[in-house]
């Protein structure tokens, strides 16, 4: 796996599948007793009009967006998740026999995400 095609599979299964979820819940509330606030919200999006619920869309897909980047800026080091600098991350891509080193690389990966729309 390469960093591209690594990116870009966060992008699809985590990213992507995050705003589908959110949206789904908000279309149908699964569950025997869900929560009072998901009910909220989800009758609150079903009162929308179909431009409206477009926007919600884009704005979670936004929102998944900028929370994958931030992600990757922790693990390229350009965002800390501690007080001190000194902290570092590798991660290394193992298929079968073999592997390719994801980080550290020239190139950030957060540089390789693209927009979600």
């Amino acid at each position: 796996m390469t960093r591209e095609e690594f990116v870009s599979r966060l992008s699809e299964v985590c990213r992507d599948s995050a705003v589908a979820g959110v949206m789904e819940l908000l279309t149908r509330v699964p569950g025997r007793k869900p929560q009072q606030s998901t009910l909220e919200l989800s009758d609150w999006f079903k009162s929308l009009s179909p431009t409206d619920k477009a926007m919600v869309e884009r704005i979670a897909a936004l929102s998944a967006h900028q929370c994958l980047f931030g992600v990757l800026c922790v693990l390229d080091g350009v965002r800390t998740i501690r007080d001190r600098a000194g902290v570092s991350f590798r991660l290394t891509a193992m298929e079968g026999n073999l592997s390719n080193v994801l980080l550290p690389a020239s190139e950030c990966l957060h540089d390789l995400l693209a927009p979600p729309f």
